[in-house]
Order: structure tokens, then sequence, then C-alpha cells
């Protein structure tokens, strides 16, 4: 795949690079010294935005750190389950640490005689360091980009040095602040409601943001490059539907989809909703007015699937790295 060999060797680049720095080397050990306990709070489910939400079986949390994020006996991975309402970790101070919470659900069909587990919303998440102190699933995206970054690292052969140093180049606060600013903004307005417009004319302006539907691999590509633009977390290429009656696996838009009795959708890719019923429904459109729909079962979770998947950077995430660009300019602020 040429996402693995663009990773490959823009990373190693990097790597030879920085290996003939002395001077940034021997201050490895007092940069990682210093370490912390982080307690952070976990959504509440099921979400109170009055719609149905199936039963919470139990959380996976997927901890994924930089060079000298030590999350368990000098690990920079982690996966485990929790079904309480709060974690806490252990990092490297001020390290760069992503976090994704994912909820498993019951999966309560006559069907699954052994009560399975499903997995179907998108995982809420925090980048640390942060002032915030709970998990959120407006953090989730980008906690999930930089776990895939991290990631990449394992099949490059990079040092966690250097990715460290890779990842602590970019602003990610000031990332996940243009996200918040947009959520916030589509969820304060109001397209149909008052507004005097047909129900159709209404949804051909809908302004709900899914930070779910930018276009991941050309973020993930454009950052590995040290190119970034606020373009990146458009939605792009999206089409709104009359529709109601399903949930969208991004949970903060459940509340639109029930009030606005509308979805929104990426133009020509099939896309996952839940229903009340033992099954989900896929929509695939290209416009308004030209949809197909089709049925599936729910999606069963497996233990480690989310990790395999994210390991092998699926065709979905496809990006270049290349570290050698970002290093020779110094440690900046990309964003």
């Amino acid at each position: 795949m040429r996402t693995l060999s663009f990773i490959y060797y823009g990373l190693l680049i990097a790597g030879t690079f920085l290996n003939v720095s002395c001077s940034f080397f021997s201050g490895q050990e007092a940069l990682f010294e210093e370490r912390e306990e982080v307690l952070l709070q976990l959504p509440v489910w099921p979400p109170q935005d009055g719609n149905q939400y199936p039963k919470l079986s139990r959380w996976l949390i997927h901890i994924e750190g930089s060079g000298g994020s030590e999350i368990n006996d000098e690990e920079t991975s982690r996966q485990f389950y929790t079904r309480e309402d709060s974690i806490t970790i252990k990092v490297a101070k001020n390290q760069p640490v992503a976090i994704t919470a994912s909820p498993l659900l019951l999966d309560e069909s006559e069907e699954n005689e052994d009560k399975k587990e499903v997995f179907f919303f998108k995982p809420a998440g925090i980048i640390y360091p942060s002032r915030k102190k709970y998990i959120t699933w407006e953090g989730g995206f980008l906690a999930e980009c930089m776990q895939r970054l991290l990631l990449s690292k394992k099949e490059s052969g990079i040092s966690d040095l250097h990715m460290q140093s890779f990842i602590s180049s970019f602003n990610w606060k000031k990332a996940q602040e243009i996200i918040d600013k947009k959520l916030t903004k589509c969820l304060q307005e109001e397209l149909i409601n008052g507004t005097g417009e047909s129900e159709e004319a209404a949804v051909n302006k809908i302004s709900f943001y899914n930070p779910w539907l930018c276009d991941s691999g050309e973020l993930l590509e454009n950052l590995s490059f040290g190119v970034f633009s606020s373009e990146f977390l458009n939605n792009s290429e999206c089409v709104g539907l009359a529709f109601e009656g399903v949930l969208s696996s991004f949970v903060l838009e459940n509340a639109y989809i029930s009030r606005k009795k509308t979805v929104l959708l990426k133009k020509n890719c099939p896309t996952l909703f839940y229903t009340d019923k033992d099954y989900a429904i896929i929509l695939t459109a290209d416009s308004a007015k030209n949809l197909s729909l089709s049925y599936s079962n729910l999606p069963i979770f497996i233990d480690k699937t989310l990790y395999e998947e994210k390991n092998n950077i699926n065709n979905s995430m496809h990006f270049n790295t290349n570290l050698d660009f970002l290093l020779k300019k110094g440690k900046q602020d990309y964003f």
C-alpha cells in the first residue's frame, strides 16, 4: 500500500535527521521525568437528549501516548474496559496522550442468545494535556486522528522520542476549538422552526456539523507534511435528507435528527444508522431526492478489533508521513 511505504520511508528519514542531534537526546530523561495521575469523567449514558438508546454493556478505553507518556508499566499504548463513570491514568506531565472511550452496547435481540456486544457509536475522546477533566463526544474525532498517527510509528519503526516531537508540533487544542465552535454554532441554530420555509427548503440549507464527515484521510496526510488549514475540518460533499426514527453514530447529532427529522450524509458514501429494532439501516445518497436504503445487522464487537483496525490504518484513513519536513523546521504550532 502506498500509505505504509510513505510512512516507513518518511519516518525513517526523520529518524536519521534527529540521530545527529546529541543534545536533543541528552535531555530526554529530564523531559519525561515528571508524571501525574489524571482523573477523567466518562460521558453520561444514556445521553440525555430525549432519544431512546440501547443499554450500555461497558466502555472500551483506548489510550495512545507518544514517547515518554507512561500509561501502565512504561507502556505507551493500552486498552481496557470499564463500567465505572470515570477513569484514572498515569501520564508524563505535558506529553501528548490521546484517550478515546467507545460505548459497547448490549444486543438484546431474540436472535442473540449469547447476548453479544455490538459496536456502533463513534467514540468520545480527549487529548491530554487539557484543562478539561472529562471525555467528550466533541473530542472523539481528533483524539482518534492522533491515535492513528501514533500507531503509524509501529509500522515505520520510528522511536517514541521522535514521534513525541512530531505529535507535539501541532496545536491540537486550537484544532479542537475549531470543532467546538462549529458544533456550538449549529446546535444553537434553528433551521426549520420559525423560518416559514418548507421542510424541503430547510433541509437543502442544513448546517449541522459532524466532524466524522470530514475527510480524515486528507487531514492526516496534510498533518504528516506539516500543513493544516481549518478547511480540513469542514463538512464538504454532504447532503441533508428528510428522515426520522434513527440514531446517528455521532451522539451529538441525534438531538438534531429528532428535532429536525433530518440526517446528514456524505455524498455517495453508505452510512449506517441505528434503529429501535434489531437491525440497522444503510443510507446512500447523492442528492436529497436520490436515496437508496438497505438493511444490515448491527456490528458485533470482537475483542481487540478496534486496536487491530487502527494499527493497520484501514483504507478510509490512508495518509503519507513526512516527519523530515516538520523536524527540520523545528517545533512549531502548525494549526
